[in-house]
């Protein structure tokens, strides 16, 4: 994550997918793992702000909360837990008083994630970028991480993780397919995928009641935004060799 995109319209379609998921299945935790960015390189970013036919779009309220965040000049990730209050859900922006991700603190931070956080709640990890493949920056998040976070949850709870897609360079097909044959077993079993034409979303649960009720609400969220594709294949079997030259 980094305050310097906060309110454009991925925001848009990130906060509106996690509010419909809290209210369809009943879950009033948001526990928001920003992994905090330092401020942008170029002044040109941030700027994909025209909200109108995005993904979330339908939602006024969080359209004005954001179009007012951004015309005020106050983007800042912590603003997001007024919005979600306001709503009914609690959340918890982990990280917002550490400063911006080190990696070489990465260990700490997410080891510190407290388990009262992660309980029967929707969790969500925002790398810049998303899964680390090749070498780990602070952009990245590491699969092991992931992975410690999954183990800790409670079974009535949710994880969901960001991806970029590096588009025109590489095809959704491409980064899903590589993400998952690199993801260890025990995510990978239970996962589900969303995306759209510039993000991936990972969802990886424990128990079937969540499973249920996770795929009956992106089915339906699918249909309300028929332009997303929805998945819940995994990859198995060999490696392609398009993958073997990305890793």
């Amino acid at each position: 994550m980094n305050n310097g995109y906060f309110g454009d319209v991925k925001d848009l379609f990130k906060f509106d997918l996690i509010e419909t998921l809290a209210k369809a299945m009943g879950i009033d935790q948001f526990t928001f793992v920003t992994m905090l960015t330092g401020p942008l390189e170029k002044e040109t970013e941030g700027q994909l702000l025209k909200y109108e036919g995005q993904t979330g779009w339908h939602n006024k309220g969080l359209v004005k909360f954001l179009d007012d965040c951004v015309k005020g000049s106050n983007r800042d990730v912590v603003r997001i837990k007024d919005y979600f209050d306001s709503r009914g859900i609690n959340t918890c922006i982990y990280g917002d008083t550490e400063g911006c991700f080190d990696v070489k603190s990465r260990s700490k931070y997410f080891n510190d994630i407290n388990a009262d956080i992660i309980d029967k709640a929707i969790i969500f990890i925002d790398p810049d970028i998303g899964f680390q493949i090749k070498k780990s920056k602070e952009k990245h998040v590491l699969f092991s991480e992931v992975l410690n976070v999954f183990r800790v949850m409670s079974d009535d709870s949710l994880l969901i993780v960001f991806q970029h897609l590096n588009l025109p360079w590489d095809t959704p097909e491409y980064t899903i397919q590589r993400v998952l044959e690199n993801t260890p077993e025990d995510l990978r079993r239970s996962s589900l995928w969303l995306r759209n034409h510039q993000v991936i979303y990972f969802f990886f649960f424990k128990d079937s009641r969540i499973e249920a009720q996770l795929r009956t609400s992106l089915n339906a969220y699918q249909s309300e935004y028929p332009a997303l594709v929805l998945s819940e294949q995994t990859i198995t079997g060999q490696i392609s060799d398009q993958v073997k030259k990305g890793m």
